[in-house]
């Protein structure tokens, strides 16, 4: 326990003291992290995107399905997979080990996280649902109509679902619309809020402190604990918000309430 490895794809062990400097993370190299005495983080690298991501998920579906000693499960982030396992069954060395097997079989490369989808969301970025539009639209010189047009204009992948339950950090937002957080964070964002901070969007998927920047709101829930899955979004997705009036906006809200209404949801790109 207690210590850093950099993995090989080769399934080699490069084993590090933590702080003894910096570790290779030029691919093939993974780096593997302790994280208590009943996981692991293994990290991918720096970079948040489509490939990183997607890559994560991959990984996490090879090792679910490796017969690894006391393998748990395994979840995905934007960059990293975290890795829980009984501590009784299996060590760290060899949980650490099995992470390189699988790391070098190439199944990761052959693995599908699942079938992607397509999913619609309407958004509505009218008047009090989108407080924040008018300030970002000052800061980057556009005019309201430019920044809902950039926003809506794009498909956003979904990296991760993490921070709240249903909270997808998606992305790329166009460079235009890429600002940091608000200093000030609000101590309550809606739920259903849209919003984004530097190169992520969102959905807030229950009321909550934030600080990014909200845009817009969707009628539909991001999150419901009884349904199956609880989760709208997953790992994957691909989103497009389609901008709507507020009227259809209060028209869909109450569909979906009532149940006669759900976001179309498509094949994705595979």
């Amino acid at each position: 326990m207690g210590r850093t490895a950099a993995v090989r794809a080769s399934g080699s062990l490069d084993d590090r003291r933590p702080g003894a400097g910096t570790v290779d993370r030029v691919p093939p190299v993974l780096r593997v992290a302790p994280l208590g005495d009943a996981a692991v983080v293994v990290e991918l690298g720096d970079r948040l995107d489509a490939h990183t991501s997607g890559r994560a998920a991959r990984l996490a579906v090879a090792l679910s399905e490796a017969p690894l000693a006391g393998f748990v499960d395994a979840v995905p982030a934007m960059a990293s997979v975290l890795v829980r396992y009984d501590p009784l069954a299996a060590a760290y060395d060899e949980v650490v080990a099995g992470v390189a097997s699988v790391a070098g079989s190439g199944d990761e490369d052959t693995t599908r996280a699942a079938a992607p989808r397509r999913v619609i969301l309407p958004a509505c970025y009218d008047g009090d649902l989108g407080p924040d539009l008018d300030d970002l639209a000052a800061a980057t010189g556009l005019d309201r109509d430019e920044v809902v047009a950039l926003h809506a204009g794009a498909d956003y992948r979904v990296h991760m679902i993490g921070f709240l339950p249903g909270f997808a950090y998606m992305g790329a937002v166009a460079p235009a619309l890429r600002r940091a957080r608000r200093p000030t964070p609000r101590v309550r964002v809606p739920a259903r809020a849209v919003a984004v901070a530097g190169e992520l969007t969102a959905v807030y998927p229950v009321a909550s402190p934030g600080g990014w920047h909200v845009l817009a709101s969707v009628p539909v829930d991001m999150f419901s604990p009884h349904a199956e899955p609880p989760c709208l979004l997953a790992s994957g997705d691909t989103v497009r918000f389609e901008p709507v009036g507020r009227a259809t906006y209060d028209e869909l809200r109450a569909a979906w309430r009532s149940g006669d209404w759900t976001p179309t949801i498509e094949a994705g790109p595979s």
